[in-house]
């Protein structure tokens, strides 16, 4: 039997201390609810495969009971990692993360954000076999070279995933 308990953000379901009979949580957002980050997570069962560990805080958690819950959804958005596309935020590390999580899965870039990467001495954003990249309506997605609108300097080369509904939408590194 499948027993679900509803936090409103990630951070409360971290802090939460979560009945031994719950075995699935639900957020409605990552940082607020209906942010685009609402995630789905079951407790995780020692049968179950392994958790990364540097994939803590974005694709798996520990309550504040001492459980751990990881991500159940099979169609990812950089929201559900904390990627939000706030233009001056380092966004680099969430969008490594959700790539790395999503390996068999699909990333679906929903919102018009661009997401900006400028952590030094980290590697470019790699997207892992088996991962389908699908805008809104599915029409078009890819690498592009991103021209730098943001007034700062970016690494070089900036090429990112992008996809193409009816608005633009890039994931830049």
């Amino acid at each position: 039997e499948h027993i679900s308990q509803q936090y409103e953000t990630f951070a409360i379901a971290v802090a939460a201390t979560v009945d031994s009979g719950v075995n699935i949580i639900k957020t409605t957002g990552r940082n607020s609810a209906g942010d685009g980050g609402a995630a789905t997570y079951v407790r995780w069962q020692a049968s179950m495969a392994a958790l990364i560990v540097n994939q803590e805080g974005y694709s798996w958690f520990e309550s504040a009971d001492g459980a751990q819950w990881t991500l159940i959804d099979v169609e990812v958005r950089p929201e559900m990692f904390g990627a939000m596309g706030h233009p001056t935020n380092d966004e680099g590390l969430p969008i490594r993360r959700m790539f790395e999580f999503a390996s068999g899965r699909t990333v679906l870039i929903t919102k018009t954000h661009r997401y900006k990467s400028q952590t030094a001495g980290v590697d470019d954003i790699r997207i892992y076999s088996n991962t389908r990249v699908q805008g809104a309506s599915a029409l078009t997605c890819g690498f592009k070279r991103i021209p730098n609108t943001l007034g700062e300097a970016m690494a070089t080369p900036a090429y990112g995933v992008w996809c193409q509904d009816a608005d633009e939408v890039y994931i830049s590194d």
